[in-house]
């Protein structure tokens, strides 16, 4: 889905310039008449009627009457409003009920009368916000792919008006996109968002696009957009009316993901105000994990993804999903439980690329090499591409070389590379401080001496301290080891040649850090009693 053009909606082919003056000018008086009609409704104390007005003046009332609209709803006795499911959508309790006990049925909005093309445009974008509440994505994606014809395929010349809907249908379209892992086609619906709402000047609208822009960007690993989005979205007007306390939230946990890719100290008391809404809430509880475990406390971490899980419904194949599933991971991981974390990636059933680089550290850290040379493959594809998946992509394949005993000089200096860009500090501090230490080898004195200066102050994960990498057959002669003392009986008993024996001991005792026989076997039972250890630990049940 590419870019709108948004002269397409300012050539009104066969209109009249004075049609459009009238438009206008209708458009300029129209908030003060659609508070009028709200207060003659509430006066009238007939729900019927309020909706009605409600569906007539839908746009304007929620975009410039905001405390005005909810006050008139709030006075409905809770009984009526299901049999005003307009009003109940709008209602302020109505998210954060369908959160936590009754999902809201969007279905109930199809006997709704929106007497106009602006009003149904603005109904369809409230439907995918509203199926994001009660977390089924895959109603808000329905509900999306209507939103996205009727942006698309069908002309609506109001759209053309100064502060008409058009920037919110973008928006909302931009956000279900989002939420269920298509963040590029999110992020260019968000940028049109952005584009759309200065044109048909709509400050807040222009806001919140960029609030949400840079929660986007920080995700995919474009650090320098969001700190720019972010600080254009702070030099415009405050939020006000609908858009304050999505905006708000937006923005500070846009302000922690950012300052933790830099690497930079986070106060993560300024999150305690927010309040996570249907698309704040999955990157909340990713800046609190990413928080934890950069802080060494991986416990922290898997206790904000349990209290989130409690809180909220997460669907398979979402964004939400993804993030959680790859959360659990590492926690587990630094944990020192790779069980706990084998069992948590099997949770989801269709990992994204988040979860999936997770999935390639765990089977790393669990000496399975080849099956994270696969995964890394497939997070290679163009489908993922991004500059977050890119420093990931280079962590891992360090990671990997590392683990098959020599680390190339092309990797070498690709993950050396990382050590400069600023906004990779906390995707190069996930890398284990053992794979550091060998890359570190693989590179020339001076390019070493420049690397190591360059990446002090980082702490770098623990992950797969314990762990030796080894191959099919150097495993078979770590394991008969113990049982022959000589070569020729090692080579006898497994069927090789003295000479491949000793090929294999050599990568063996540098792969341990040993020099001799007797090390390498009070090794392998350090190795054993910490394997056996990991499979007597049971974690509390993921999720």
């Amino acid at each position: 889905m590419g870019h709108v053009d948004v002269g397409v909606y300012v050539v009104l082919a066969g209109r009249e310039a004075e049609q459009v003056s009238r438009w206008a000018s209708q458009l300029n008086q129209e908030p003060s008449e659609a508070c009028a009609a709200l207060r003659a409704a509430v006066e009238v104390e007939s729900v019927e009627t309020l909706q009605g007005v409600v569906a007539r003046h839908l746009w304007t009332l929620r975009d410039q009457c905001f405390e005005e609209l909810t006050d008139a709803i709030q006075r409905v006795p809770g009984r009526e409003l299901d049999d005003a499911p307009l009003l109940k959508l709008l209602h302020p309790m109505t998210p954060v009920i369908a959160a936590s006990s009754a999902p809201f049925d969007t279905n109930t909005l199809a006997s709704v009368d929106a007497p106009s093309a602006v009003a149904r445009d603005t109904l369809v974008a409230l439907q995918t916000i509203a199926a994001q509440w009660s977390g089924d994505m895959r109603a808000s994606a329905t509900h999306a792919e209507e939103l996205r014809r009727r942006i698309y395929e069908e002309s609506v010349p109001e759209r053309a008006q100064r502060g008409s809907n058009l920037w919110f249908l973008h928006y909302c379209l931009a956000s279900t996109l989002v939420l269920t892992g298509d963040t590029a086609a999110g992020a260019r619906e968000l940028a049109t968002s952005r584009v759309v709402a200065r044109k048909s000047g709509s400050t807040q609208g222009e806001r919140s696009s960029l609030a949400r822009l840079a929660l986007v960007d920080v995700l995919r690993g474009s650090v320098r957009e969001a700190g720019a989005a972010l600080r254009a979205a702070r030099e415009l007007a405050p939020y006000e009316g609908a858009y304050t306390l999505e905006g708000a939230g937006t923005e500070a946990v846009a302000e922690v993901l950012i300052a933790l890719e830099r690497g930079e100290a986070v106060d993560l008391r300024q999150l305690d105000a927010v309040e996570p809404t249907a698309f704040t809430w999955p990157f909340f509880t990713l800046a609190r994990a990413r928080c934890a475990l950069l802080g060494g406390q991986p416990a922290q971490a898997v206790e904000a993804v349990r209290a989130t899980v409690a809180a909220h419904r997460v669907q398979d194949g979402t964004l939400a999903a993804d993030i959680l599933a790859a959360i659990y991971i590492d926690a587990f991981l630094g944990l020192g439980n790779e069980r706990a974390a084998a069992r948590a990636g099997l949770v989801v059933r269709e990992p994204g690329p988040t979860a999936k680089t997770a999935h390639a550290r765990l089977a790393l850290a669990r000496g399975d090499v080849d099956a994270a040379a696969r995964l890394i493959e497939e997070l290679s594809g163009e489908a993922w591409a991004c500059p977050a998946r890119e420093h990931e992509i280079t962590c891992l394949l360090a990671w990997e070389s590392a683990a098959r005993g020599a680390v190339g000089a092309g990797v070498a200096r690709r993950f050396a590379a990382l050590a400069d860009t600023p906004t990779a500090r906390r995707i190069l501090a996930s890398t284990p401080a053992w794979v550091v230490q060998a890359v570190a080898q693989a590179l020339p004195a001076l390019a070493r001496d420049d690397f190591e200066a360059r990446i002090t102050g980082l702490v770098f994960a623990e992950i797969g301290r314990s762990t030796v990498h080894l191959t099919a057959s150097e495993q078979r002669v770590f394991d008969a080891l113990s049982q022959h003392e000589r070569v020729a009986d090692l080579a006898s008993a497994l069927f090789l040649s003295p000479n491949t024996i000793k090929t294999h001991l050599s990568s063996l005792y540098r792969k341990l850090g040993v020099s001799s026989r007797r090390e390498a076997i009070a090794a392998r039972r350090t190795l054993v009693r910490e394997e056996i250890g990991a499979d007597l630990a049971e974690p509390r049940r993921a999720g």
